[in-house]
């Protein structure tokens, strides 16, 4: 109820730039590396276009509270699983809005009548993010050894937890 979330865009470019594609903190546990220009800002946000578009790909959302971008919410749709992430900003940590974007993602997708999953990994050392997890109600299911590069921590592949909440039975 605190949050507003909108499809992102390539016109989004330079305030996600500012507010956390560019900053290490934000950047550490996610999937690409830190941006060091709006232009990669924003080329990520042009291939989030195209997937809002109907193509193949990465949705994602800006959320704001109180008119101030705190960050995003994303969701990558495979037959029934949905595979999400977030990211929010620093000054926001510690506030629930994670907590609170995640949950909403999560009955969204699982009121689809054709999605039945919906998962996330985290890094092993990301205790707040598995906290954020586990708080939405999804269950640790295993240890995925050598899975993920994070490319703002390493170049091998990390461990990471996988988590998933299902949805009931008919």
């Amino acid at each position: 109820a605190r949050l507003v979330a909108r499809a992102a865009s390539a016109d989004d470019a330079e305030a996600t730039h500012a507010a956390w594609t560019s900053l290490p903190e934000c950047t550490r546990w996610l999937s690409f590396p830190t941006a060091t220009s709006v232009d990669e800002s924003r080329a990520f946000l042009e291939m989030v276009e195209r997937a809002w578009a109907g193509e193949e790909g990465h949705l994602s959302w800006l959320l704001y509270a109180d008119d101030v971008l705190i960050g995003g919410i994303g969701a990558d749709v495979d037959g029934p699983t949905v595979t999400v992430g977030y990211v929010i900003t620093p000054e926001h940590w510690g506030r629930g809005y994670a907590t609170e974007a995640l949950r909403e993602l999560c009955a969204i997708s699982l009121a689809e009548p054709d999605l039945y999953r919906v998962e996330a990994t985290c890094d092993v050392e990301n205790i707040r993010s598995a906290r954020v997890l586990e708080k939405v109600g999804m269950q640790r299911e295993g240890h995925l050894r050598r899975h993920t590069i994070f490319p703002n921590v390493s170049k091998a592949p990390r461990d990471v937890w996988l988590y998933a909440k299902v949805s009931e039975d008919p």
